[in-house]
């Protein structure tokens, strides 16, 4: 009988807020808009993972059944790609999927993890850490008043990116990850150096790659 009450309340509401210009606008534009662009999120998802899926070998129910905690992987995957406002990102997460099946060589936990951070990141994360992991690390030269240190990606991240408190966030945010290093005790604007273990293989996980390097 409650339920029945529930429900008779809750048709009632929804009928008086029919009536409603400011509801019923509402409601048209959640049905035009809101609505429309989640399915084209779900299509662009599902594009994404059978074009990576169809790229495996034969063994891929294998490959699947093998694979411990596949299941919760794919479905973080998805939420991840559904819910991330970044549309590029999507591919990042269908790659996810894919290198969790062919890398056997990392564990369970460290998936989720990065998984977590691929969420959290921006795009801009991402060009960011790549640009990092490119650079060879600040330069030591040794002059008659000592040895001196020069870090050439130090003036280009700055130089690239306009936003210079926003790259300021993002170099200490990959840090905090333990992706990347920075000079410490700095003072100041953050200094990045190099990418850590952490960060290159963070990268991997997130990059297509070719099926024979992924599956080595």
């Amino acid at each position: 009988m409650d339920n029945i009450k529930k429900k008779i309340g809750k048709n009632a509401a929804l009928a008086v807020l029919s009536q409603i210009p400011i509801a019923s606008a509402f409601g048209k534009f959640f049905e035009d808009f809101v609505q429309e662009g989640w399915q084209e999120r779900i299509d662009l998802w599902k594009e994404e993972i059978i074009k990576r899926l169809s790229q495996l070998d034969a063994e891929i129910e294998n490959k699947i059944k093998e694979t411990s905690n596949f299941a919760s992987i794919l479905a973080s995957a998805q939420r991840g790609a559904l819910e991330d406002i970044e549309d590029d990102k999507v591919a990042l997460y269908a790659n996810v999927v894919i290198n969790a099946i062919n890398n056997e060589n990392i564990d369970n936990a460290k998936k989720h993890i990065f998984l977590n951070m691929l969420r959290d990141f921006t795009s801009l994360h991402i060009k960011v850490l790549r640009d990092i992991s490119k650079s060879k690390g600040p330069q030591v030269t040794l002059r008659a008043d000592g040895f001196h240190s020069k870090n050439p990606l130090f003036h280009e991240l700055y130089t690239k990116y306009k936003d210079k408190e926003l790259l300021e966030a993002i170099i200490k945010s990959l840090a905090e990850n333990h992706l990347t290093y920075i000079v410490a005790d700095k003072i100041g604007r953050a200094e990045p150096t190099i990418i850590t273990d952490l960060g290159k293989e963070f990268l991997r996980f997130i990059s297509e790659q070719e099926i024979s390097d992924a599956c080595k």
